[in-house]
């Protein structure tokens, strides 16, 4: 009976080097951004791999030294468009890690705009390019749901006061103003 098994462990994860005969070893990704396909030897034998659902993974009762090995691809997250202005907006439905995410915003020169966005719940400003339209957020942002909120006024109506003199000004319908 070994007194512990060795444990070699896949660089994107942080765990233990060494776990007792029948105990449960847990293992936590290093990037919660990406999804993990994990494969895992007990001794010569395929272990079994529970995701936890919080980026850790377990493999219940050791019975070998470990070997954990992966591949992994970038999480997406859905996108979502809302607002007053939301018809004037072109955006993707979904959002990768690592891949800048970019949208437009088609303005209609008689309203006046307002853009503001958040990743994950919290509030982001997006970068706005030279064009006045295109809109970007940084790849290493895109972290989680994204909610882009735009809101669109009509511009205040303007007038100008015109006023008639001379001779023939009492001739004008509605008064000389």
């Amino acid at each position: 009976t070994a007194a512990e098994y060795t444990v070699d462990l896949s660089d994107d994860f942080t765990g233990a080097s060494t776990v007792k005969p029948g105990a449960d070893y847990t293992f936590t990704a290093k990037d919660k951004h990406y999804d993990y396909t994990i494969s895992a030897k007990m001794g010569s034998s395929t272990a079994d791999v529970i995701d936890n659902g919080d980026g850790s993974f377990t493999i219940k009762n050791v019975t070998g030294n470990l070997t954990i090995t992966d591949t992994k691809t970038p999480k997406s997250y859905t996108v979502t468009v809302n607002g007053t202005g939301k018809d004037d907006v072109t955006a993707a439905a979904n959002a990768t890690y690592l891949t800048a995410y970019t949208f437009t915003l088609t303005k209609d020169d008689k309203y006046t705009y307002t853009v503001s966005a958040t990743v994950d719940g919290a509030a982001y400003t997006p970068t706005l390019a030279s064009d006045g339209k295109t809109y970007t957020i940084a790849g290493t942002d895109v972290t989680g749901n994204i909610v882009i909120t735009v809101t669109k006024d009509l511009k205040p109506v303007t007038t100008t006061e015109i006023t008639f003199t001379g001779t023939g000004s009492a001739d004008v319908n509605g008064g000389t103003t």
